[in-house]
């Protein structure tokens, strides 16, 4: 009886000591993919004096900021003029930023950040919205994001706008994402302003003040 008693106690600190460990180690194992699936700036367009974009990580490209009718201002950041009025998008107005996978990578899509600017207050777009598609056409409009129906129209607004689970793209497929101003309160002035904020310390000071255009994700080798 007491030689027993005294191996079970012996037999304990290192019963003990491989639990602890073993916990440790499983603990590892589960959150092993979520360290691989951080979420990263992958590109942005933070330039202050043109519609460049800034490509963050590897095995991505993009495009320039670009769209219909779009100007940039020190300012007042990216905008656009000639936006609609009334209920309804135009499909041919919008704001275009864009992530393409490079052969043999796949990219997460996780948020869209950025900060939209009513330049021109009430008098210019009081909706706007947001839609993503890999083929837009003049038939498909891609898929709604957001659809912002009381934005602000007297200050400039930081925004952070996920994308739906599982939204990725596969190699060589480019990802668009357009912003479209519309319902201009001002039905007489075609030239109302409403746009983005670039990083132009005269309309976003230290550059960081509001948030540039910015696709977040990441990216991984796809098999």
């Amino acid at each position: 009886m007491n030689d027993l008693f005294c191996a079970k106690f012996k037999i304990s600190p290192l019963f003990n000591f491989y639990k602890y460990h073993m916990n440790k180690i499983l603990l590892i194992v589960f959150l092993f993919p979520f360290f691989g699936f951080a979420q990263v700036d992958l590109v942005r367009w933070d330039n202050a004096s043109s519609f460049g974009q800034n490509v963050l990580v590897s095995n991505i490209s993009s495009a320039p900021l670009s769209g219909a009718n779009i100007s940039s201002l020190s300012w007042a950041g990216f905008f656009g003029t000639q936006w609609p009025t009334g209920n309804f998008i135009d499909n041919t107005k919008y704001i275009q930023i864009s992530i393409t996978a490079n052969a043999g990578y796949k990219v997460d899509l996780a948020t869209v950040k950025y900060a939209y600017n009513p330049i021109d207050g009430n008098q210019g777009c009081r909706k706007y919205q947001i839609r993503y598609s890999e083929n837009f056409t003049a038939t498909d409009n891609g898929t709604l994001l957001i659809d912002e129906q009381s934005p602000s129209v007297s200050a400039k607004t930081n925004k952070v706008v996920s994308f739906p689970a599982g939204t990725f793209l596969l190699p060589g497929k480019t990802m668009y994402i357009r912003f479209y101003g519309y319902d201009r309160g001002n039905t007489d002035w075609p030239d109302a302003r409403w746009g983005l904020l670039n990083a132009h310390p005269d309309v976003n000071p230290g550059g960081n003040t509001y948030n540039v255009p910015t696709i977040t994700g990441n990216v991984s080798v796809y098999n």
